[in-house]
């Protein structure tokens, strides 16, 4: 157990420290990686130069240096940035301001012997107080290196929890549910909702708690839930250049992601909790702490034509894109370098959405026309992927059937043993998945359909909850009573999002809450009973 805590607080404190060293690069004007290396070798030479793959590791927080002279080598080469322009002397060795780096090395080589059991550390509390030394030396280190048109030394305070928790980087919170649950029922009685009322209409129907939006007339296309709840990223288009994080309980924004020179296509979290993915129209691919916001890397296009769709495999070990094109591209999820693709060559319609099996090993593709596919090329296919570098991904079954106008999303249910596809033509399919290595794939008995293109197809991450979203706004949820949908049924009364605006669909964790995405971000309360 003692080892067990020993091995967070040493990765909370590479959190900290990919925190601090982010900080002191945005405030040195962000430099590339590549800039950063070409420069430090420039200036240092290579013999303890840090690679771009190391440099994005160290930044994201998921590893350190490897010794104190690649510290010091990284942070002279941030030093001999001065507000963005690069200046003759960089800090010499004996430089005071990297006095205080020498001490976060000592109290982070604390925390590693601590973590292998080599050090002589025999108080529960000794590995928080080598947290807390660490916490006070990055402080310091950051006091005396900002340059003086920053306007403030301290490490900036995380959007959506506390940089110094060996926790998790987002502060988790036994009455995270509790105090979120209190707080909406507190807004909607302001509302003027009588207590009898709203126990009532919970009991029966989802309740809109909030319609959010940024003032810039944004399209939030896509929205996902952080895997703990505890914010909801939109992809945006419209405004042009940024996409949205906000807090489900205040209802208020948690911070804008910028850079991209086009609206946002999509945003994926990864599932342990610590990157978002953010992919552009035109395909370029942003990495993102998040926790901080910080753009922590990237990537090209690798893509003909516009990017679409992305999501992480359930280990969070790869990034997958997918764009206008047909193309399916496997990334490393700190550097987004492609490691793998598709196998196909002839190329298939434009993907609209993917889906992972739960455990990893299949990746469904929801496909639609474009002007790149061949005449009625718009199916559901599965892929078997195997591998990790590079990584393989081969057809794992014939294509699943889809109908002349496309398919628009996917989802796999909590045991993987369905896949459910929402159609352009107002269709939903759902689909026995045989096994973990299908060969074929049984159409099942599916839940009404509507008269409008399906848009959006979920299931909740505990398999409760079933919901399809179409055209005209209609949100509908079913209660998933088991692996048979004919025993499905209606979860409540349907939902009509305003100006029929129900592009994408996202459950909470605990399924208490569901963000539908449109013209604007609606946040709705599901029913108690549920």
């Amino acid at each position: 157990m003692k080892n067990e805590r020993d091995s967070d607080s040493y990765r909370g404190a590479l959190r900290m420290l990919g925190q601090s060293l982010t900080t002191l690069k945005s405030a040195r004007q962000a430099p590339s990686y590549s800039r950063l290396r070409s420069r430090g070798v420039e200036l240092f030479g290579d013999e303890w130069a840090v690679s771009k793959p190391s440099m994005s590791e160290i930044f994201a927080g998921l590893r350190g240096p490897s010794s104190l002279e690649r510290l010091l080598w990284l942070v002279r080469t941030l030093l001999s940035y001065n507000d963005g322009e690069e200046i003759t002397r960089p800090p010499e060795p004996r430089d005071p301001r990297l006095k205080p780096w020498r001490e976060v090395w000592r109290s982070l080589e604390a925390l590693r012997a601590a973590r292998r059991g080599s050090a002589a550390v025999t108080e529960d509390g000794d590995a928080q107080a080598l947290v807390s030394a660490l916490e006070t030396a990055l402080v310091a280190a950051l006091k005396t290196a900002m340059p003086p048109s920053s306007a403030s030394p301290e490490p900036p305070a995380s959007p959506i929890g506390s940089t110094s928790s060996v926790e998790g980087p987002l502060g988790h919170s036994r009455d995270y549910r509790r105090s979120r649950t209190v707080a909406q029922l507190r807004a909607l009685a302001e509302k003027g909702m009588a207590a009898e009322t709203l126990l009532t209409v919970l009991k029966s129907r989802a309740v809109l708690l909030a319609r959010l939006n940024d003032g810039r007339g944004s399209l939030h296309r896509t929205v996902a839930f952080h895997p703990d709840g505890i914010a909801i990223a939109t992809a945006c288009s419209g405004s042009g250049t940024v996409s949205w994080l906000w807090d489900p309980i205040t209802c208020q924004s948690l911070g804008e992601m910028s850079g991209h020179e086009v609206g946002v296509s999509t945003v994926a979290f990864s599932p342990d909790g610590l990157r978002l993915a953010t992919i552009e129209h035109w395909g370029e691919v942003r990495l993102w702490d998040a926790m901080t916001l910080q753009c922590t890397g990237e990537a090209g296009t690798g893509h003909h034509g516009n990017g679409i769709a992305a999501l992480y495999s359930p280990d969070s070990s790869l990034l997958v894109t997918a764009g206008i094109d047909g193309s399916v591209l496997f990334r490393n999820p700190v550097t987004g370098d492609v490691v793998g693709a598709q196998s196909n060559s002839d190329g298939y319609s434009a993907v609209t959405s993917m889906a992972f099996s739960p455990d990893g090993r299949l990746l469904a593709t929801a496909n639609t026309w474009s002007a790149y596919n061949r005449p009625g090329d718009v199916a559901v296919r599965l892929w078997r992927v195997t591998g990790r570098d590079p990584v393989t991904c081969e057809p794992a079954c014939e294509p699943l059937p889809g109908d002349e106008k496309g398919v628009n999303s996917v989802a796999f249910s909590r045991d993987g043993s369905l896949l459910a596809s929402g159609h352009a033509d107002g269709s939903m399919q759902l689909w026995r998945v045989a096994g973990l290595d299908p060969t074929t794939c049984e159409r099942v008995n599916t839940p009404r359909a509507g008269p409008k293109a399906v848009r959006a197809v979920a299931f909740s991450r505990d398999g409760s909850l079933f919901a399809s979203s179409w055209s005209d706004g209609l949100v509908r949820l079913w209660r998933v009573n088991g692996p048979d949908p004919a025993a499905w049924e209606p979860a409540c009364e349907p939902l009509l999002v305003p100006d029929c605006s129900a592009d994408s669909l996202a459950f909470s964790p605990d399924a208490t809450l569901l963000a539908t995405g449109g013209r604007d971000l609606f946040l709705w309360m599901l029913p108690t009973n549920l």
